[in-house]
């Protein structure tokens, strides 16, 4: 799934240069965000899901932002965004096993809401487009538009906090599955209302309100539970007891579970 999604990301880009390009800019920039936003979304959901260790994603974050800054370097944004989405996927997944509790994470997306509001109208995110724009296109996941010109982007760390608050969900008990689909939807609504509004916007307050709207009657009443790590086997006594060594706990984050009817 993995694999598939992301050659289905990467294939988005040459894709979407068929389409006949819209006499509006802005219908162009959307629809060629909805046509990489699909495998963008299952790419990541992938990610979260899959059972790897913290080295191997940690190696998946260094490695991700290395060949995504240097394909952005060389102007091949579709290249890029396999290699950054897997690098934010991987880096929210890490933060997100240590979520303390279910309000905890309602604190946290108050938090970024009002954070990437100031950072975008007021702080450096405005300092950084007015001084070094150039700059933006290694920290921007560039996606394509209809026509094949370039068209909308998200931040990096726009996919970091929805992979963040997938995971912190998943381990606390609320809706992560609903979550993840209204956090990716909310991102071309941001898109949308920033056309319409001709200015850039923050993604993260859609993206908060998301999470909160998914899980607002859990944190309401209970809060949601902290899943408990699995326990470590009883070891086998007797002549079948098992020589090998017993694997470390902990040497495995993880994953989003596929079993929950969440």
């Amino acid at each position: 799934m993995i694999a598939a999604a992301a050659l289905a990301l990467v294939a988005a880009y040459p894709l979407s240069a068929w389409f006949p390009e819209p006499t509006d800019a802005r219908v162009a920039s959307l629809l060629g965000f909805l046509l990489a936003m699909v495998p963008a979304a299952l790419f990541m959901a992938g990610i979260l899901r899959a059972p790897l260790p913290p080295r191997l994603l940690g190696l998946i974050v260094v490695l991700g932002l290395a060949l995504g800054f240097l394909a952005a370097y060389l102007e091949m944004p579709a290249l890029a965004a396999p290699f950054k989405i897997a690098a934010a996927a991987a880096a929210g997944r890490l933060l997100g096993v240590h979520v303390p509790g279910p309000r905890w994470l309602a604190f946290m997306a108050g938090l970024v809401l009002l954070i990437d509001a100031w950072s975008v109208f007021f702080g450096p995110t405005k300092a950084i487009v007015e001084a070094t724009p150039s700059l933006l296109e290694y920290l921007l996941v560039v996606f394509p538009s209809a026509g094949g010109s370039v068209g909308a982007a998200l931040g990096v760390t726009d996919f970091v906090f929805l992979a963040f608050f997938t995971v912190g969900s998943a381990i606390t008990g609320l809706r992560h599955r609903l979550g993840f689909t209204l956090m990716a939807a909310s991102f071309p609504v941001s898109l949308g209302l920033a056309m319409g509004l001709e200015r850039g916007l923050p993604a993260l307050p859609l993206l908060g309100l998301a999470f909160l709207l998914a899980n607002a009657d859990l944190l309401a009443s209970r809060g949601g539970t902290r899943r408990k790590p699995p326990s470590a086997p009883t070891p086998a006594t007797g002549p079948t007891a098992p020589t090998g060594p017993i694997p470390p706990a902990g040497s495995t984050t993880p994953a989003v579970p596929t079993d929950s009817k969440k």
